[in-house]
């Protein structure tokens, strides 16, 4: 799997959750179409993130166009990133023409830099008046939620392993929990919920500040990803040094079954 790994390196925007199928972290899949230029690949999350890469997509594109219309592989809606060098390539046209409207949309997603400097300089996420702050055990691994751990691991022993969270309590409820999504090196990406019936209060911004300062002090870099409507999690990241520096077409696959309902 060097060779795919090294691939994927090429890409050069934030693709954590296709190294976690490539690496084997979680039980992803991963196509791949092979020619005399080099080779092309598709990764699938189990969480629904999908990138295409390689060399040699515009050689593939019809190929792949059609393993996109199949969708075999597909066991829930699907979220697909493809390789910037890629990007002028008409996804949308094919797509639409070979999914349809209603199975298909199109959105916007952000990476970001982190900036020690600002971070440090803002001091942001003073503990709300009540709530105590702890680091993240095996137990955070099973927590309800859209946007949590067990979504990214296999086991709650992986979670911890790779570099678990903190999260915020009060009288044994869980408000919140910044957590590690994806771990390589020294680059965590961060997981961020909060319960309903916590949320205005702080609490995301509390954990996220403990959380980055801890990894600061291993010497750890935070990453960060979110799709540009999600206008809480830009404020937040902006409170927290982060800057956002790319923005990337993502398309909305709806599986089959999903697509029937609509």
């Amino acid at each position: 799997m060097r060779s795919v790994e090294n691939s994927l390196a090429r890409v050069g925007v934030n693709v954590g959750f296709a190294r976690a199928v490539v690496t084997g972290m979680v039980d992803g899949s991963l196509r791949a179409w092979e020619s005399a230029g080099g080779t092309s690949y598709h990764a699938v999350h189990p969480y629904g993130m999908s990138l295409i890469w390689g060399d040699t997509v515009d050689a593939e594109f019809d190929r792949i166009i059609s393993h996109l219309q199949e969708g075999q592989y597909r066991s829930r809606d699907e979220w697909l990133q493809i390789d910037p060098r890629w990007a002028d390539l008409p996804w949308e046209r094919e797509l639409t023409r070979s999914i349809g409207m209603s199975g298909l949309s199109i959105r916007q997603r952000l990476n970001f830099e982190f900036e020690p400097s600002a971070f440090l300089a803002a001091r942001r996420g003073a503990v709300p008046e009540g709530w105590s702050l702890v680091r993240a055990d095996e137990s955070d691994y099973h927590r309800s939620g859209s946007v949590v751990p067990a979504r990214f691991w296999r086991s709650a022993g992986d979670f911890v392993r790779h570099g678990g969270g903190w999260r915020a309590e009060r009288d044994g409820f869980r408000g919140a929990l910044a957590f590690t999504s994806f771990r390589f090196d020294d680059d965590l990406e961060i997981g961020i919920e909060t319960h309903p019936e916590a949320r205005g209060q702080g609490l995301a911004t509390a954990v996220a500040a403990r959380m980055i300062g801890d990894l600061l002090d291993r010497g750890i870099t935070p990453i960060w990803s979110c799709r540009d409507s999600n206008h809480a999690s830009i404020a937040l990241a902006s409170k927290l040094g982060f800057r956002p520096t790319v923005r990337l077409p993502y398309y909305g696959i709806a599986r089959a079954s999903t697509r029937e309902t609509r």
